[in-house]
């Protein structure tokens, strides 16, 4: 048994006429058409700069190692899923002052990492210097201060 699509598409081809022309296409009218897509299940909604939270950290490192420096927010310590922002300096020179921008308001805590060859920035390695924050509370509209030192290990 053929399934019925195939059965009305075959008719609407033998009622078509082969000495007509296809329809004209209105691409002004295609491009006009907007698509709705939902945002992925675990993108943040947007935060209104203007409303949002800020870190401002200050790095400060006195070793040798060179590397990417990393800054990035996390809303639970041990951190669950990606950060909440962050910010980079490919050549920091230290005391490094990072800005996080457009966080919402909450509990978060600090990681720098000193991202020293091989690259790792996602998962730290045993080279990396890292460093975290106490607790810190973000309030809308405000920029919270945090100093964090690097050391060797």
């Amino acid at each position: 048994m053929k399934p019925l699509w195939v059965v009305f598409a075959i008719a609407a081809l033998g009622a078509c006429d082969s000495s007509s022309e296809a329809p004209a296409i209105d691409a002004a009218a295609i491009d006009a058409v907007a698509i709705d897509a939902a945002p992925p299940i675990d993108a943040a909604p947007p935060i209104d700069a203007a409303v949002a939270a800020r870190i401002s950290a200050t790095v400060r490192y006195t070793g040798t190692a060179q590397g990417a420096l990393v800054l990035a927010a996390f809303r639970s310590m041990p951190p669950m899923g990606p950060p909440a922002g962050f910010a980079q300096a490919a050549t920091p020179t230290f005391p490094a002052t990072l800005a996080i921008e457009g966080l919402a308001a909450g509990p978060a805590y600090v990681l720098a990492l000193l991202d020293v060859a091989p690259a790792s920035p996602q998962s730290p390695g045993p080279e990396d210097r890292v460093a975290w924050s106490s607790p810190l509370t973000l309030v809308v509209g405000e920029t919270t201060s945090v100093t964090l030192e690097l050391t060797d290990p």
